[in-house]
């Protein structure tokens, strides 16, 4: 099992088996009490009350079992923790030696996962750390675009950063540098000034992308790369164990 990417609530529900465990059991019961019904009427009320009984107990067995399944099923694609790794790594990046004092650097944390066909990472988890660009779980990129995917295609971390603070200019190199298309181009958050991009391997597998950015230029120092790339490599074996 890989880092699960949350599907739309009634897609999710749709493709759950619990879902029509219940509407069958709800279906039993409905024809159940027509049965009881009829027995009632011809006098036979033992049979009756029997027949009722079993069809309320199904009922409720069937939707007991479908609400354990479900919730079991919920804590092993929760990405709480996932997010606690992120929280964790996000606080040692922008630590400083004066307490109390708020580092604005705009760093911000996430992953990316390959969607099942291999072409487009999905970006499973909103924002650690600056919030800058609200809720963005679930937003799809093509592997060839952005310094994301090039990891991804490369299996190696790879950092960057702008040299100026001109939109157009940072456009066009989306553009002729990273495969973006321009609608897409412009649709990238202008305020990022640095990146990086790790691959979260499992063997040969990489089973997802930690992607990190920062208003601040030069973020990614030697010391915060180091940090990051030995980081990853904890978050890795924690997503293998999780997730298998």
């Amino acid at each position: 099992m890989a880092i699960p990417v949350r599907e739309r609530w009634l897609r999710r529900a749709l493709h759950a088996s619990q879902t029509w465990d219940v509407l069958i059991a709800l279906t039993a019961l409905v024809a159940g009490t027509t049965g009881v019904a009829t027995l009632a009427e011809s006098g036979r009320a033992g049979a009756a009350w029997i027949a009722g009984s079993c069809a309320v107990l199904t009922c409720v067995f069937t939707i007991t079992r479908a609400v354990v399944a479900w919730t079991k099923q919920a804590g092993r694609e929760s990405l709480h923790e996932l997010r606690g790794c992120l929280m964790t790594l996000h606080a040692l990046l922008v630590e400083t030696d004066r307490p109390g004092e708020v580092v604005r650097t705009g760093l911000r944390l996430t992953v990316h996962v390959p969607s099942a066909d291999h072409r487009e990472l999905v970006q499973v988890l909103d924002y650690v750390g600056d919030t800058r660009g609200g809720r963005t779980s679930g937003r799809r990129l093509p592997v060839h675009c952005g310094i994301a995917g090039h990891v991804y295609r490369t299996g190696d971390a790879y950092h960057a950063q702008r040299q100026d603070g001109d939109y157009e200019a940072y456009v066009r190199d989306l553009v002729e540098q990273w495969a973006y298309s321009e609608p897409q181009a412009r649709r990238v958050d202008p305020a990022s000034m640095s990146w990086m991009a790790v691959p979260l391997a499992s063997g040969t597998r990489i089973e997802g992308i930690l992607y990190l950015d920062a208003r601040e230029p030069g973020f990614f120092t030697e010391s915060r790369q180091d940090l990051i790339l030995r980081a990853a490599v904890g978050v890795a074996r924690y997503v293998a164990e999780r997730y298998a």
